[in-house]
Order: structure tokens, then sequence, then C-alpha cells
């Protein structure tokens, strides 16, 4: 099955799912759910600064997610998110039936908004204190907890997200913790590998684990989470893959740092990855934002490393509604002369 009609068929699925809670009878009971919806979308204006762009500049859409909480009792919760969004390129492997070779063939971007099921999942809360059970259609351990510790996904995925190196969600089973007011935080997830976008290919799993520790937790205005993510891919008839990073945060009133390191390996093949992020200031009034991004998809070739950089000033107007002016720019180590750069307003607004 296709990734667009995974999504076809997803999207009556997620559509009964929602009227079946809101029409429910037990929607307008007393002893009923606690249901709550919220909402949030991405979208931006971008002029592009690229040698022979000729400037070109457009106003785009990036994401919206709906999302419908269902409590059922004290220890049961269900979520469902769906996600609008451009359905990106991608290639399919195809099976000769005569010569039974395999060929990659590349799908081309489909421009329409598409919408999708990216969150969808029963929460246990189980006996044990501050542990829960998610079932279904999750966050993974890594991304997700850089995205909620900056508050920036509008402006930029995580650098493994970015560089399409790990999946934020994906179907499985997902153990969080978090104990001794926040002093450990973990998160431990079995899911198919293939990501929330498409079904499972093949008979691999991939078994993630995230592990934080954060010393100044007992403190209201300071947190120090330092982190360790480990993630195991089996891969039938082939050397599994195997990937891992760590990661130093900082946060106080006016001011946030993250560092992190990634890498990733393969049989022979091993690449790796930096981040950092500093963003100094009040949302309220004015936060100056600075990130790099360096990934090399292979450390025994040279020139292959692709480097990003995000430059700019953020604002808070209210709650969920912010907005960003950055400056951005990639390059290729082959080619440092030429780089891929614009300007850009981003903003988010929630409910």
């Amino acid at each position: 099955m296709s990734r667009s009609s995974f999504a076809r068929s997803a999207i009556p699925a997620a559509a009964l799912l929602v009227g079946a809670i809101v029409g429910s009878p037990a929607f307008a009971s007393d002893d009923g759910p606690d249901i709550k919806f919220s909402g949030k979308t991405y979208f931006h204006y971008g002029y592009d600064l690229t040698d022979g762009a000729d400037g070109a500049n457009a106003f785009d859409f990036d994401r919206f997610y709906f999302t419908t909480k269902a409590r059922l009792n004290d220890d049961l919760l269900v979520r469902l998110t769906t996600d609008i969004g451009r359905e990106k390129s991608y290639s399919v492997d195809v099976v000769d039936p005569t010569t039974g070779a395999t060929s990659s063939v590349a799908v081309p971007e489909d421009t329409k908004l598409k919408v999708f099921v990216k969150y969808a999942y029963l929460q246990w809360k189980t006996p044990v204190d501050g542990v829960k059970l998610r079932i279904g259609s999750a966050g993974t351990p890594w991304i997700g907890y850089y995205d909620d510790f900056t508050g920036h996904r509008f402006v930029a995925k995580a650098m493994t997200d970015h560089f399409k190196r790990l999946h934020s969600a994906d179907l499985g089973l997902h153990v969080l913790g978090k104990h001794a007011d926040g002093l450990v935080d973990w998160q431990l997830s079995a899911v198919n590998g293939e990501g929330y976008g498409g079904p499972e290919v093949d008979a691999g799993k991939t078994v993630q684990a995230r592990v934080s520790v954060d010393p100044l937790a007992s403190n209201e205005d300071l947190t120090l989470p330092i982190s360790g993510f480990i993630s195991y891919s089996g891969v039938p008839d082939g050397d599994p893959r195997i990937q891992y990073a760590g990661s130093v945060g900082f946060k106080m009133e006016w001011a946030r740092a993250w560092g992190e390191y990634y890498g990733e390996s393969q049989g022979d093949l091993s690449g790796s990855g930096i981040a950092a992020t500093l963003m100094v200031g009040k949302l309220d009034l004015v936060n100056v934002i600075g990130r790099m991004d360096r990934y090399d998809p292979d450390t025994s070739v040279d020139n292959d490393a692709q480097m990003r950089i995000i430059g700019g000033v953020s604002h808070k107007f209210y709650k969920k509604v912010l907005a960003a002016a950055t400056y951005e720019r990639s390059t290729v180590e082959s080619a440092p002369d030429t780089p891929v750069h614009g300007v850009f307003l981003r903003m988010q607004a929630g409910f």
C-alpha cells in the first residue's frame, strides 16, 4: 500500500472515530468521557535569495493538527490527532515479476493538501506511579522531547526529523515514565519502524529508548535535562540499523540552550550529526534565535555533509500564537559557495 493509499484509507477511519466520540450519547452524559479539542497550524511567507531564484517568493501552509482527547476515566484516555500537509516525494521498491529484480521508482511530491492520522492511541495510566502505556500511533522518544523543550517547531524541526533520520511518531507500544518530580524522565517504544505515514513493509521491528535526568528539577526556574537515546532496527537478512544520540539542555526565564550529538551505523556504513540551539530573550517581548545543524550521512566519504543555519527573532502574542522572522541557509560540503537560502516570516496559531 502506498502512502497516498494509506492516507485515503485513514481519513474515513479518523472521521468515523471523531464522529463516534462527538455523536455518542455519552458525550452529553454526566457519566460520559471528558472530551477536549485543540488545534495548531503552521504557515509562512518565504523570499528565496538563492542564485537563479529570480526573487521567487510565496505564502505557504506547513501543517495543521486537529486533536481530540477523550478521557474515559481516571486511568484511560483516547487521543486522535489528524495532520494536514503536503505529501513529500518518496520512492518505492518494485519487483519485476519476470526477472525478480528489484528497482526503486520515484513518486513525485503531491502538491495537494492531504489529511492523514498522526496520533491515534489508547493511553493507560498504570498502577506504577508515574508510568503510562500507549498503544497505537504515538510520539517516539527523541524528536518530541526536543520540540517540547524549545517550543519552536514551527520555525525548525529537530535535526533528526529535518534530515529524515528518525520518525516523530510510529505505530506500536510506548511506555513512558516520570519520577521524583521530574528528576528522571524516560520512554521505551517498540514500533514498526516505518513511521506513522505508512504500514509495516517487512518482519523487522524497531526498539527505541530515551532516559533523561534533570539535576535541577527541584528548581522551578531552572532546568538542565541530560539525555541519552538508542534505537535498534532489525532488518531481515541484513545488518541491523543502530542509532544513538545524546543531548544537554538548559532553560531559564530568559534563555534556552540545547546541544546534541547523533550517530548511526549499519554494517560498514556510519553517519553522524551535531545540532545546537540558543534562544535568548523573553517570548512575550523579543526572543533571539540561533540554530545550527550539521549531518554527515557517510563519515568515510569526503564532501557529503550538509549544513543548515537559522537566525532570527520570535515573539509570542497569545499562548499558542507565535511569529518568527528568520534567515535560513543550507549548504552541502561539496559546494559551500552555492547555498540555498532565504528570509521567512513563520507563524504558529493554536487553540
